[in-house]
């Protein structure tokens, strides 16, 4: 047998043959084409169409073609006339039992991308592809988009856990934030994976960042740790600083009165608070202690400290080696950590 007849038999076994030569048809196609199982497509369940109540569906993969003036029916709404996506539902267990699990993509007819994602029940945009209008960056290295949001009140700050954006507050009544109350400012919410973070600048210039964890067995925002405390007289306020891995705070004490030539024991804190640094000041000739020198005098001297009594109370001793008693108002910071942190 010639050698060309050799060639041809094997390419005769070889045609369609695994790790062998594709077949064409009689039109000049391939005859082997590949499934969606071959290139690891999910194949689609079924199709949502006006009418569809969403909430009904069985666990799976659907297509969504929105081109339509009426809107399907969905728990959580669907205001997404005119747009395409894919939905994907799944039913599984958690640690109180189980959830249905909903991962939902939309994309608009203008650019907008809408998500639901897990079990969160509403929707967050994404992104738009209009970069310009929103002076972001494209492909997301920017600092992302207006989270069309204005917050009211501590509930509607809370919710801001999805999207990478910005917020303002603007609330009717002022709400507490820690031991901070607020009424105006603005902020910016961070997502990486599901590390969350919220930085928090107030009008006065006051600066806090809180983060999404799950510390106490849930997922919840943490205590709002401030940069620049607002040091309002008497409330405690926890701080970005560490010591000795633990949070710093701070606290502002007013209405102490110097001891007359004497000693003074005033309760400051609770139990659990350790101090790592305390001074004061007098606010009628601006003369701080603890000092040696106090108000320019040599000799005359504020000695500060603390101590836990067996009553409880972390309690201030401020002593003094002449009558104090004229210099009625004090101001006493304390920077302290907590034992049961």
């Amino acid at each position: 047998m010639a050698v060309g007849d050799i060639k041809e038999v094997l390419m005769e076994e070889r045609l369609g043959q695994p790790n062998g030569v594709a077949a064409l048809d009689a039109n000049g196609k391939l005859v082997q084409m590949p499934d969606a199982a071959d290139v690891g497509a999910m194949a689609i369940d079924g199709y949502i169409t006006s009418g569809v109540n969403v909430d009904t569906l069985q666990d799976g993969f659907y297509a969504y073609n929105g081109w339509i003036s009426d809107e399907i029916v969905c728990t959580a709404g669907l205001p997404f006339v005119n747009a395409v996506g894919l939905w994907l539902k799944k039913t599984a267990p958690n640690d109180t039992g189980s959830d249905t699990r909903t991962d939902v993509v939309f994309n608009r007819n203008n650019g907008d991308c809408y998500v639901m994602g897990g079990y969160s029940g509403s929707w967050h945009q994404l992104a738009t592809t209009d970069y310009v209008a929103q002076n972001a960056a494209p492909a997301g290295y920017g600092l992302g988009n207006d989270h069309n949001r204005v917050v009211k009140n501590a509930a509607e700050l809370d919710s801001l856990i999805y999207g990478t954006g910005w917020f303002f507050i603007t609330a009717d009544t002022p709400f507490m934030l820690g031991n901070v109350t607020i009424s105006d400012g603005y902020g910016m919410v961070v997502i990486n994976g599901v590390y969350r973070t919220q930085f928090i600048w107030l009008a006065n210039g006051v600066q806090g960042v809180r983060h999404y964890t799950n510390e106490t067995g849930a997922w919840a925002w943490g205590a709002v740790e401030w940069v620049n405390p607002p040091m309002s007289l008497g409330v405690e306020c926890r701080t970005t600083e560490r010591y000795m891995g633990k949070p710093v705070y701070v606290k502002l004490n007013e209405g102490i009165s110097l001891p007359a030539n004497g000693i003074k024991n005033i309760a400051i804190l609770s139990s659990e608070c350790r101090v790592i640094e305390v001074r004061g000041f007098n606010e009628d000739t601006g003369a701080y202690f603890p000092s040696d020198i106090f108000n320019g005098v040599s000799g005359q001297s504020v000695r500060v400290g603390t101590f836990i009594e067996s009553d409880g109370p972390l309690r201030l001793r401020i002593e003094t080696n002449f009558d104090g008693s004229a210099y009625a108002t004090n101001y006493v910071l304390t920077k302290f950590y907590k034992t049961t942190d």
